[in-house]
């Protein structure tokens, strides 16, 4: 139990350092070369390589911890058999883990406190180069707007905890382990009954929680996790600095509150794009006014369109409504653009968030129903490596070969609806299926509606 405690909390602190992009000393990569000391380049390799040995320890530590799980629960098996001393077996172990790993937690606690001052509190040094910010507006950016920008949109600057969010997802977490306890012989007495991956698309799962006292053992970890996280919690409440200054918070508002510009990312590259509100909206309207592909609606459709969906539901009979999550209240789609800034004229990516929108579940359905399908076709790309996979099983060309690549501009608002979903029938074999795909991909192609900038 020591072993695989002093494993875990190696895990809970590397974990820590990459998140908040810290290289722990015993890993820094010092140049042996003294000719390029100093220089951006070799500081640069030698951080890239540090990150790569911390991110490879931390597989290793986990391949690690799964081999002594397999090793404890042999020895649990051999125990369970000898019923006189399972009760005090089970009671030590779980005292000696818990006593080490509070122990281990702590110093390893207080070694990242003194990592972060150095590495991630106000004098830390800026995480990207200042080229991944591309400025296409009128505003002038400040340095500390500059610094704030140059980490990326992703990042997160330290705040509060929110107590009453960390104490629901604790929750959540003892629900699943009492869940996995109270399933156990149930899961390994049964054969193998999944079903298609289409329809597991189902009505929201269940809130109940098995009672306690049914496992000791679990009530023992439960109430110990409960308590020392939360300790944990307050205490480095008071301890964790800020990853930013103050004069970078400001900025942050700042730049939030800027009625004259927008911050994107770049549609590739992942740069910061600063853009002119007046251009972004320009551009959207452009591509919005394009009749072929849009129509404006002159009210919110979702109660009609949610009574027409609940009503296509009731007459399918391969499916029932409850396999299908509609969203209680649904919204609109919300359409926004990512700057092609490696395009002349820096055009927008018309991207839609179907979060919470009507067909939300329904096309997540589809995509689970039709994968299999698309997955199995000969055209089918499914990253660049499988296609500088399929470039190698080509052999060799003959002579004035010419390579060619096309790309079709606006690809998915150019399928017709018609042609698109008779190509979804004429993919499935089976009628019935192929008919329940073909109606539902016509409610979602009818049924696309969103808004922009409200």
């Amino acid at each position: 139990m020591k072993k695989l405690a002093q494993i875990q909390t190696d895990i809970i602190f590397l974990s820590k350092c990459k998140r908040m992009d810290i290289i722990p000393n015993g890993l820094k990569v010092k140049n042996p070369l003294l000719s390029t000391y100093y220089t951006d380049h070799s500081e640069r390799l030698c951080h890239t390589l540090s990150k790569k040995l911390r991110n490879h320890l931390i597989s290793i530590l986990y391949s690690k911890q799964e081999n002594i799980k397999k090793e404890l629960s042999n020895l649990e098996t051999l125990i369970n058999n000898q019923t006189s001393i399972q009760t005090d077996f089970t009671r030590i172990r779980q005292e000696i883990y818990i006593t080490h790993f509070t122990s281990l937690q702590r110093k390893k606690d207080c070694k990242l406190s003194k990592l972060l001052p150095a590495t991630w509190g106000h004098n830390s040094g800026t995480p990207n180069p200042p080229s991944n910010i591309v400025n296409l507006s009128n505003y002038t950016l400040s340095p500390e707007e500059k610094s704030v920008l140059s980490r990326g949109l992703s990042f997160c600057p330290a705040t509060p905890t929110n107590m009453i969010q960390f104490c629901g997802d604790l929750e959540a977490y003892f629900r699943r382990l009492r869940l996995k306890e109270y399933f156990q012989d149930n899961t390994e007495q049964c054969t193998d009954t999944r079903v298609p991956s289409h329809q597991q698309h189902k009505k929201k799962n269940s809130t109940w929680t098995p009672p306690e006292g049914r496992n000791d053992s679990l009530d023992l970890y439960i109430e110990c996790f409960r308590r020392r996280a939360q300790a944990e919690i307050v205490e480095q409440q008071h301890r964790l600095p800020h990853n930013l200054s103050r004069a970078e918070r400001n900025a942050i508002h700042s730049l939030r509150n800027h009625p004259d510009i927008i911050i994107k990312e770049a549609d590739k590259g992942g740069a910061v794009v600063i853009m002119n509100r007046s251009d972004y909206q320009k551009e959207a309207a452009r591509q919005l006014s394009n009749t072929k592909f849009y129509r404006p609606l002159p009210s919110d459709p979702t109660e009609e369109y949610t009574k027409k969906l609940q009503h296509l539901l009731r007459t399918l009979p391969t499916l029932t409504p409850e396999e299908i999550n509609i969203p209680l209240e649904p919204r609109p789609g919300l359409f926004y653009l990512l700057p092609k800034i490696h395009k002349p004229g820096n055009p927008g990516r018309p991207i839609i968030s179907g979060i919470g929108t009507l067909t939300e579940g329904l096309s997540g359905y589809m995509d689970s129903l039709l994968r299999p399908y698309a997955t199995s076709t000969p055209s089918y790309l499914r990253d660049t490596t499988d296609f500088l996979r399929k470039l190698q099983c080509i052999g060799d060309l003959p002579e004035n070969t010419i390579l060619a690549t096309m790309d079709v501009e606006a690809l998915y608002t150019n399928i017709p609806h018609t042609d698109g979903i008779q190509a979804v029938r004429n993919t499935i074999p089976d009628d019935a299926t192929a008919q329940l795909a073909a109606e539902l991909c016509a409610f979602i192609l009818t049924h696309n509606y969103f808004k922009f900038d409200d």
